[in-house]
């Protein structure tokens, strides 16, 4: 199968690994990124594996700055060189990106990440396919587009070979946490709660195993707000458990439908608006307590996600989906 894909977050390796994965099964895949992106600057990339896969990393131009507004230059040009089966664009419906490619004629599935706001039926005219991370996000695709085939997956899978205990390390800090220091993300909870928590300053993707492999526990304390809700299992978290840590999060429904069931994740109340702060202070210390002192089989945690959410898993989720539509 050949698959074009477009999305201002390819610019990230998390996105770039998951999509060379897929070449690597046997298929074609041409991604297209903005070249710069925040602190992201892209490389082109060109990968061909002997089972007839390909891997190309396109790096263009980018017009606009925001995830609404922004537009790829040139994209067209190559997605017309490369004919694809499929073209994959991960851009909000209603995005100018997604709405430029409405009408290309191939077969199109886009992803949301929105479980907020309603989508204007207009924004999904021309796609076959909708995509989204969580059972909310899924449930508005349905509400706009009824005749749309939809599927409920994450938006790349979890790379559990580079998330791996890396060893010789002790695991020497009791409890940490990793990512934005936004108040949706918690953070503001977890120093009240936790002051002791060692807050990663910004690492890379690559070097993220590593500190996840000195870790007991991870705190993924996601809160919901008016403007922002968790989109689906935090990475990081699922990263972590891949690594051998515990986890805390929050009962967000995104995070509460992703994990359920995960032998090393603690689950703290938190997602309430109008819960006390004093209350979900206390809630989130009793959590991170209950995690420092539960027994953990790393093993079967780490296998736990690499069955719902590995890169083979959502590839196969993905990739089953776009052969039944075509």
């Amino acid at each position: 199968m050949r698959i074009a894909t477009i999305s201002h977050s390819h610019v990230a390796p998390r996105q770039q690994d998951f999509f060379r994965y897929i070449a690597g099964l046997g298929h074609q895949v041409l991604m297209l990124s903005p070249a710069v992106w925040g602190e992201y600057r892209v490389i082109p990339a060109l990968v061909h594996y002997e089972n007839g896969g390909s891997f190309e990393l396109v790096p263009l131009p980018c017009l606009g700055s925001g995830i609404y507004d922004y537009q790829l230059t040139r994209g067209y040009q190559h997605v017309d060189s490369f004919k694809p089966d499929w073209l994959y664009i991960q851009a909000e419906p209603g995005s100018l990106q997604a709405m430029l490619c409405q009408d290309y004629p191939s077969k199109k599935a886009i992803f949301t990440w929105e479980n907020i706001q309603e989508l204007v039926p207009e924004s999904l005219r021309g796609y076959d396919l909708g995509i989204g991370g969580s059972r909310e996000a899924v449930e508005r695709l349905k509400r706009s587009a009824p005749d749309m085939p939809t599927l409920q997956c994450l938006q790349v899978g979890v790379d559990t070979d580079h998330f791996q205990v890396r060893e010789g390390l002790l695991r020497a800090v009791p409890v940490g946490y990793a990512g934005r220091q936004d108040p949706a993300k918690g953070i503001n909870v977890l120093k009240a709660a936790w002051p002791q928590a060692h807050i990663l300053p910004w690492a890379s993707y690559r070097n993220l195993p590593w500190f996840l492999s000195e870790l007991q526990v991870l705190v993924a304390y996601s809160l919901d707000t008016p403007n922002w809700k968790e989109q689906a299992p935090n990475y990081m978290a699922l990263e972590a458990i891949s690594c051998g840590c515990k986890i805390v999060h929050s009962d967000t429904p995104a995070m509460h439908e992703g994990l359920e069931g995960c032998p090393a994740a603690v689950e703290a109340a938190g997602a309430n608006r109008d819960l006390e702060p004093g209350l979900r202070i206390l809630n989130l210390t009793k959590a991170i307590q209950e995690a420092l002192e539960r027994k953990v089989d790393p093993e079967a945690a780490r296998l736990w996600v690499i069955e719902r959410y590995g890169q083979a898993a959502v590839a196969k989720a993905l990739i089953s989906k776009l052969e039944e539509l075509s």
